[in-house]
Parts: structure tokens; sequence; C-alpha cells
């Protein structure tokens, strides 16, 4: 018997041996946008998760982050092909 994958099975390998990281397969169909209060509460909620764990200064954390979804950005953008990705749009799911 296969197991069916779970949605969050591509967590624990997100950096895999190579050190590439991995994406989890793009959504190809267009999703109804976030309401943009409930979009900027869970970034603050995500945000204020990682700052808690303090595993590394949220300064650091933020650098990292943007540097790493610079890195993935074209990759992102040609995966999702033919929509449009809308970077830094909170309520573009």
């Amino acid at each position: 018997i296969q197991q069916r994958p779970g949605p969050f099975d591509w967590v624990p390998n997100f950096f895999p041996g190579n050190g590439e990281p991995y994406l989890p397969p793009p959504v190809k169909f267009p999703r109804r946008p976030l309401n943009q209060r409930f979009a900027v509460l869970l970034m603050q909620s995500c945000y204020r998760a990682a700052d808690s764990m303090d595993f590394v200064p949220m300064d650091d954390f933020q650098i990292k982050f943007w540097k790493l979804r610079q890195s993935l950005y074209q990759q992102y953008t040609k995966a999702h092909a033919p929509l449009m990705v809308r970077q830094g749009d909170l309520t573009d799911p």
C-alpha cells in the first residue's frame, strides 16, 4: 500500500543534502485573494512566532529570508506560469 503524501511532508526536506531548497509543486490555478487585514495578521503572527523561538536574531532572520526569496524568485515565477506572481502582495496566495 502506497501512502499519499501529506501537505507538509516537504517541510523537513526544505534543504536536502545538496543545499538547494526543495519547493513543493506549484498550484497552477487562480485562487481567490486573501482579505488584506487577515493577510497582514498572518504575516505578523509568523514573524512573532519566529521571533519568540529566538533561534536567530530577527534582523538576521529578515535579511536571510529576503535573500532566500530573491534567490528563488525567477524559479518560482517560471514554475507558476502562466499565472502572474504579485511579489509583495500579501493578498495573493
